[in-house]
Parts: structure tokens; C-alpha cells; sequence
């Protein structure tokens, strides 16, 4: 009977451990799994928001270095200073490229423009090629008066008036003009 009553009790101790490690697995395993289970669905969600955002730095990068490059093209087409030297190598290079010669120039530095008047002689499609040479150049120039005039020996002889712009320069002088001739 003892035997029966050891058998019996150890019986009854392992349906309690067998209840309590249910309950235990119930009121606590099974909370734990669903709140790793939804820490995970939320990492998960972050770390998709976190690739997204990666993605969108990497397109706004790139968009950055390509405006890197158009920055510098806009530096050279609108320079921060009244480089005159560079505005008549300019036009004396365009000049060249189609065959023709600029003997002088009369300049005006504004703030923020410089002003450039010359003549310049040469055949039809030197002159055609010399204006089509201004309005191609990455330098904006603004082309303010042409006078186109036909020689004897079937040239023309063509006087312009234009304006290369620039930054301008906020230590510059207000409206004081300084005019200068190359010859």
C-alpha cells in the first residue's frame, strides 16, 4: 500500500509539474513569444524604413554630384569676378574658330555686367559662324547691337556691342564705371 501511496503521489507530482508547466508556458512563454514576435515585426518594419531612407540619401547624392557639375559649369558661364581678360580670350577664340580678327575692344566693367563693343571683318559664314560662336559659348553673352556693313572686296564688316554678366561683387563701387581700350 505504501508503494501505491509513493506511486500515487509521484503520479500527482508529475500531473502538478505537468499543470504547472502549462500554465507556466501560458500566462508566461506564450506572452514573451508574441511580444518577441511583434518586436520583430517592428524591427522589421524599421529596418525597411531604415533601407528606404538609405536608398533616398544615395538619390540625393547623386542628384548632388551631378549639381556639383552643373555648379561648376554655371561658375564658368557666370564667373563670381569681372574677368575681362577671360571675356576677350573668349570672344578672340571664338573669332579664331571661324576665321576672323578682332583689331580692338572698348570695354565697361559694371557691377555685374562687362560691357564689350569691337568691329570685326571677315566673309559670310565667318561673321554667320562668329555669332553662332557667341550664342553657343557656355559664357553667357548677351548681344546688344549688331551693324552689319558689306565691303568692296565681298567681305562684311560687322561692329557688336554686348554684355558678359557675372556674380557681381557686393565690395564693388555702386554704379561707377571705369572704360578701358584694347588695341
Amino acid at each position: 500500500m505504501e508503494n501505491k501511496k509513493k506511486s500515487s503521489a509521484s503520479g500527482f507530482v508529475a500531473v502538478l509539474l505537468l499543470v504547472v508547466a502549462f500554465l507556466l508556458s501560458w500566462f508566461w512563454i506564450v506572452p514573451q513569444y508574441r511580444q518577441n514576435k511583434a518586436d520583430t515585426t517592428q524591427v522589421d518594419y524599421d529596418l525597411t524604413a531604415a533601407k528606404a531612407k538609405l536608398d533616398s540619401l544615395k538619390s540625393a547624392k547623386s542628384t548632388l554630384d551631378s549639381l556639383g557639375t552643373t555648379a561648376d559649369s554655371m561658375l564658368v558661364a557666370i564667373p563670381s569676378d569681372q574677368d575681362t581678360g577671360n571675356t576677350i580670350t573668349t570672344l578672340e577664340a571664338i573669332a579664331t574658330a571661324n576665321q576672323m580678327y578682332i583689331p580692338g575692344f572698348q570695354i565697361s566693367d559694371n557691377s555685374g555686367t562687362i560691357s564689350v563693343s569691337f568691329s570685326i571683318s571677315g566673309n559670310f559664314a565667318g561673321t554667320n559662324g562668329f555669332i553662332k560662336g557667341i550664342e553657343d559659348n557656355l559664357r553667357f553673352f548677351a548681344i546688344k547691337s549688331v551693324s552689319v556693313a558689306p565691303a568692296d572686296d565681298g567681305t562684311f564688316s560687322m561692329t557688336l556691342a554686348l554684355e558678359a554678366y557675372t556674380q557681381g561683387s557686393s565690395s564693388s563701387v555702386g554704379s561707377e564705371m571705369s572704360a578701358e581700350t584694347i588695341q
